[in-house]
């Protein structure tokens, strides 16, 4: 198992992890908390049969790689990256709820999201983000992330990292979002 690991502060240690299947009860827990629902593109409780087979699936997936970061040996957040027919990887991550607003989330997206940088040779990032959670924002921001402009929807903000900003590729906004753009309408609020 690959791990890498930053020095935070005197003492202080976050490492990076492939996740394995013993993480599905910590990710399950961490994404059925109220606040990771309430900022995620799809806000409903999930069973823990649906997410124990979605997570396996992940894990096997060659196009998606997910990572565990710990702190001391316990699991602090999850970050997935999901490799995209278009060159780009889109992002997401999410805190166990005992570690949100400490600082940690920056810090864990910066270093994986370099590592992947490393390895995919810089492919383009982006995120998806509802707009009003400043939280999220302020990681990606920290992370190196840019905020697009003319491309979001009212109820979401587009994050970009590696060079998308100055050209985008037309298929980098969902289909469907794109054709109501491009027409005038409103973009619809989910995939």
């Amino acid at each position: 198992m690959n791990t890498l690991s930053i020095q935070l502060a005197l003492h202080q240690k976050i490492r990076i992890r492939e996740a394995v299947r013993a993480d599905v009860n910590d990710v399950w827990r961490w994404r059925n908390d109220k606040v990771a629902r309430a900022n995620s593109l799809d806000d409903r409780k999930i069973s823990f049969r649906e997410h124990k087979t979605w997570f396996i699936n992940q894990l096997k997936n060659e196009n998606v790689k997910l990572f565990i970061a710990t702190k001391h040996r316990a699991k602090i957040g999850v970050v997935r990256f999901d490799f995209l027919a278009n060159n780009t990887i889109e992002v997401s991550i999410n805190m166990n709820p005992l570690y949100r607003g400490k600082g940690f989330g920056k810090r864990v997206l910066e270093l994986v999201s370099n590592f992947i940088d490393l390895k995919y040779n810089s492919r383009p990032q982006k995120a998806i983000i509802k707009t009003f959670n400043l939280a999220s924002e302020r990681i990606f921001e920290a992370a190196g992330f840019i905020k697009m402009f003319g491309v979001n929807d009212p109820g979401y903000s587009v994050w970009v990292k590696n060079n998308l900003i100055t050209c985008p590729p037309k298929d980098f906004i969902y289909g469907e979002q794109l054709a109501r753009l491009e027409s005038g309408g409103m973009a619809p609020k989910t995939k």
